[in-house]
């Protein structure tokens, strides 16, 4: 994934959410496919820019059955 040009360098983590769809078979090769799904610039409480950022990784076999989708925030100040 591309970095993202910003000055905020504090980061935190706002939390994952994991959909799980199906398991993997025993031996079974797993592919991972990262996207920003979301970016967004806010100003905090005491008048701070930050962005919250929410990328997506879907996991997949080699036949591209969708195993597990799992949602990321990142904050950044």
């Amino acid at each position: 994934m591309p970095v993202l040009p910003t000055k905020l360098v504090r980061v935190l983590n706002g939390g994952n959410e994991i959909e799980m769809l199906c398991y993997p078979r025993l031996g079974e090769e797993v592919y991972s496919r990262m996207r920003y799904a979301d970016i967004r610039g806010k100003v905090d409480k005491e008048g701070r820019d930050m962005l919250l950022v929410k990328v997506e990784t879907v996991y997949t076999t080699r036949d591209e059955e969708v195993l597990c989708i799992v949602r990321q925030t990142i904050l950044r100040r």
